[in-house]
């Protein structure tokens, strides 16, 4: 008796569909004796197939049409990796009608559209999405998250999931360099785009976040709700001045619980040196989880790169062909039980400390006239670091504050800029800080 093989189908032959039939290939014996299932590669679609010279498969395998594998019934997997949120998310819906599993690596698909998939999916029993490799890479933190923590409560997620952004601020903190010179560096190292702005400016993050999030607390998380800050307004004398009062800058995705609701964000934040997040370096990630009663927990390593984020579709195609096998005793994927209600946490509302810069004219009673604004509307300053360089007659001065409410800081800034004395624009960064 011939023994069943389970096929699927890649749609999209760009550098990541191509590091995933690589490996797939160089790895098949060992994932399918770990597995227990036959897999066959069946089809491979692309309107572009000029990566196929890199992987040395038959001709019949090659197609131009993506509906060669939608909507052929002997393929039961859809490996969707074609990225963007316009054709992939037509073939992520068709598939899901034809009651196929779907493994997709899309993480703007799945933040910015997928509640239009959570939809589809619940009008399409036995259909599955499985999306392990849209945050993180090769770190199986949806899988961790979905199988390890089941029985926590999740009580919030602090993450560094973009590598160009960390590798700049990496590079800005080690070499001393400015922003744009990090920038070109991570650009000629192949860590960033020609157009960089989707990492840099934080919308990647925010992407990741969402998907996170919704996961943890089992509620969809609206990416367009999501406060979204980039790092292009980092200096690197704010690298400086954090690193001497014992902060290292880096660009956080954070989703977490507190007394006013969920808070969801991306932003620049200074971490204490000892925070196992300050030491994540160039351009790794790491995501950090905090639930009861696992505690706290961290997992780390490259976030992006086809061999990375081939390693976590490979496992999703496994998962699936699981799935497959076991039928109507499948478990529904955890993106099939988004559907909780939960309140969130307005932007104003949050809590925090912050790191405060001003340029100021150097003269008597300006930094009193500052802490007379702050005190007005309930911040109180912890400490100020006042440097001597003169910029124009003016001067830098730092300050860290206590925990405040953003409400209540913006106001200030707003009222500290109109000031005479004071130069520009008023520089905050939130620090991160326990929420209450």
């Amino acid at each position: 008796m011939k023994e069943n093989v389970l096929q699927f189908g890649v749609i999209g032959l760009g550098n990541i569909g191509t590091g995933l039939v690589k490996n797939f290939i160089k790895n098949l014996d060992l994932i399918q004796s770990r597995a227990g299932i036959k897999l066959k590669l069946a089809k491979i679609a692309d309107i572009d197939l000029r990566n196929k010279s890199h992987v040395q498969l038959d001709e019949k395998v090659y197609t131009t049409q993506a509906s060669d594998i939608i909507d052929d019934p002997n393929i039961p997997i859809v490996v969707e990796l074609v990225g963007g949120t316009t054709v992939a998310k037509d073939f992520i819906i068709r598939s899901i009608e034809r009651k196929k599993k779907v493994v997709t690596a899309n993480k703007a698909l799945l933040a910015e559209c997928g509640s239009e998939i959570i939809e589809s999916l619940k009008k399409n029993p036995g259909a599955e999405v499985f999306f392990e490799a849209s945050v993180g890479g090769g770190i199986p933190v949806i899988k961790v998250l979905r199988e390890g923590f089941i029985g926590n409560e999740i009580q919030g997620i602090t993450a560094i999931i973009n590598g160009t952004a960390n590798y700049i601020l990496t590079e800005m903190e080690q070499r001393a360099v400015p922003f744009d010179q990090a920038l070109q560096s991570a650009q000629e190292k192949g860590f960033a785009e020609p157009d960089p702005s989707l990492d840099i400016e934080g919308i990647d993050s925010a992407h990741k976040i969402a998907i996170l999030g919704s996961i943890a607390f089992g509620a969809w998380i609206d990416f367009k709700k999501i406060y979204v800050e980039g790092i292009s307004g980092i200096t690197i004398q704010d690298i400086i001045y954090a690193k001497r009062l014992g902060y290292r800058i880096k660009l956080l995705a954070i989703a977490r619980k507190s007394k006013k609701g969920i808070e969801t964000r991306v932003n620049p934040a200074l971490l204490d040196f000892h925070h196992p997040l300050s030491s994540v370096e160039s351009s790794n990630n790491a995501v950090y989880i905090k639930g009861f009663p696992i505690g706290e927990s961290m997992l780390y390593g490259k976030g992006a790169g086809d061999n990375p984020t081939s390693s976590a579709v490979i496992s999703d195609i496994v998962d699936a062909a699981k799935s497959v096998k076991l039928g109507a005793l499948a478990t529904q994927h955890i993106f099939n039980r988004i559907d909780a209600q939960v309140d969130f946490a307005d932007k104003m509302s949050w809590e925090t400390r912050y790191y405060v810069r001003i340029q100021a004219e150097d003269k008597p009673g300006v930094l009193a006239g500052v802490a007379g604004i702050f005190a007005h509307h309930d911040i109180s300053i912890s400490s100020v670091l006042q440097q001597e360089e003169s910029i124009d007659a003016t001067v830098p001065v730092v300050m860290m504050t206590h925990i405040a409410r953003e409400k209540n800081m913006i106001s200030a800034c707003q009222e500290i800029e109109k000031l005479d004395c004071i130069q520009g624009k008023v520089t905050i960064i939130r620090v991160l800080t326990q929420p209450s």
